[in-house]
């Protein structure tokens, strides 16, 4: 087809591609939606919860409203953008790109079949808004944007990007002195975008006399070794930022284009013309619109749908990546505690059995000697009770049971400083990307099981406490009891009722050491 017929067809594929776009656009703010009130759901949840650490809970409160207000910002861009694209339906639109004086605004002059107004005079950037003309027939739109790569140019690369994103392709202007990274750099980032990018190499040959213009005819400039490895140069710039395939560049000189339009050069025109090699341009961009130009037109639009429903995508995928690393941190910490607390179990029942076992065989070694100065004594219980005293039995237990309460207490709030501190810095790390909903439930959970095994410990303190007051409670009641049974037996021989009274009173003190 010829380029009408071609541009006719742009038009119904944008038709089409706005109605799938602006569909797939309401369904992503469906999604949205669902999204925002499944989080603002866990925030909630967050406020009703018993055991809460309040500085986690502040900064998970900022990260899911944040991660909301992203989600709802990012489609009211996405549709915004679409209706600006609406808005120019029928136009297909070439953005081009170069940096500063790489010769943008001659491309641009011969495009549009200028005087050459628009060509800056030194190093300064001479496109500082975009501007729109149209191009060889209704239709077709050629879009000149800032200079990328200038000093100082980010605030113009911005709109320069910004217009690629509404471009339909993308025209990349480098010249053959050298290439610069920062070229490859903005090159990569229009990749990103999944726009076709057809590439120019502008060739640059002064042409300011008659002498260089009649050097430049005579002259081949157009080296396909030198020019080649210029752009493998370039491309492999361009790998460093981002992989992708090799875009196509055609030599010309727009310069000797420009000139052949004047009148001043009216009898060189076709030598110039031919020189310039620029209807390989012309040709290439015109065989892209008939070529491909209804598929662009139409990817246009859904690209503006997929792009943020990818970034959408990729939203909820680094707040799931930020759980994960807060998981990770917890999982560490629960087996940390989980070891402990075996350890802690057991050492601490260790260390009780063995107070024990000391108190018991303390007490066994008194029992012979007080049985033989106490067993015809009535008081007998209560000497026995003044000696646990002196042994200090139950202050001993108390003590024991304060040591491992505290080392409990010291071990677990070391713990949690540490899941503290750690989901802190992955906050920290990942920047405005907070901190994980998932992180602050497991932090409670750590502190519950802390709880647990506090009270524990502090369960086993206090058995131990009641088994003393309740001992000595059962003593002076056996004793009391033997002594008034061997006063009613006083017809039996001493010896015999000496002997029966040690056994007994021996037996019930084992017992009540036991």
């Amino acid at each position: 087809m010829d380029l009408p017929d071609a541009l006719a067809e742009c038009r119904r594929a944008a038709r089409e591609g706005y109605r799938i776009a602006n569909d797939n656009l309401k369904r992503i703010k469906v999604a949205t939606d669902v999204v925002s009130a499944d989080l603002k759901q866990s925030l909630a949840s967050l406020e009703t919860e018993e055991v809460w650490t309040p500085d986690v809970v502040k900064q998970l409160r900022e990260q899911l409203q944040h991660v909301v207000s992203e989600l709802h910002s990012l489609h009211e861009k996405s549709y915004a953008s679409l209706e600006e694209k609406r808005v120019r339906l029928d136009e297909f639109s070439i953005a081009l790109f170069g940096r500063t004086m790489a010769g943008k605004s001659t491309l641009m002059e011969i495009l549009t079949n200028g005087d050459g107004s628009s060509i800056g005079k030194g190093g300064q950037r001479t496109t500082r808004d975009i501007r729109h003309y149209p191009w060889n027939g209704k239709g077709l739109k050629v879009t000149d944007v800032p200079g990328i790569a200038a000093f100082e140019g980010a605030e113009d690369e911005e709109l320069a990007f910004k217009a690629a994103e509404q471009s339909d392709l993308v025209l990349f202007l480098i010249t053959d002195d050298a290439p610069q990274p920062a070229e490859a750099e903005c090159l990569a980032r229009i990749r990103s975008l999944g726009k076709p990018v057809l590439g120019i190499c502008n060739v640059k040959v002064a042409l300011n006399d008659a002498d260089d213009i009649a050097l430049f005819l005579r002259e081949k400039w157009f080296d396909p070794q030198r020019l080649g490895a210029l752009i493998e140069q370039f491309h492999e710039f361009a790998n460093k930022y981002t992989l992708g395939g090799q875009i196509y560049f055609i030599y010309t000189h727009l310069r000797s284009r420009f000139l052949s339009r004047q009148p001043e050069y009216k009898l060189q025109r076709s030598k110039l013309e031919r020189a310039s090699r620029f209807n390989l341009v012309e040709k290439r961009i015109i065989s892209e619109v008939i070529d491909c130009g209804n598929f662009l037109r139409w990817k246009n639009f859904i690209d503006g749908a997929t792009a943020p429903m990818l970034k959408f995508s990729d939203c909820l995928l680094d707040f799931s990546a930020k759980n994960s690393s807060n998981g990770r941190v917890l999982i560490d910490k629960r087996r940390r505690v989980v070891s402990w607390a075996n350890r802690f179990r057991s050492s601490g029942q260790e260390r009780i059995d063995t107070f024990i076992a000391k108190q018991m065989n303390s007490l066994r070694n008194e029992i012979p000697e007080f049985v033989e100065d106490n067993y015809e004594r009535s008081d007998a219980g209560d000497c026995w009770k003044r000696l646990i005293e002196r042994q200090g039995v139950e202050r001993k237990a108390k003590q024991l049971a304060d040591e491992i309460q505290e080392e409990c207490k010291l071990e677990l709030l070391d713990i949690a400083r540490e899941v503290e501190t750690e989901l802190h810095l992955i906050g920290k790390l990942s920047a405005d990307r907070h901190i994980s909903m998932d992180a602050i439930f497991d932090t409670k959970r750590a502190w519950n099981w802390g709880t647990a095994i506090l009270a524990g410990g502090l369960g086993i303190a206090a058995i131990i406490f009641t088994g003393g007051t309740a001992a000595v409670a059962a003593v002076a009641a056996v004793v009391v009891s033997l002594i008034g049974s061997s006063l009613s037996r006083r017809s039996e021989d001493r010896e015999s009722k000496a002997r029966k009274q040690r056994e007994k009173l021996a037996e019930q003190l084992q017992r009540d050491v036991d």
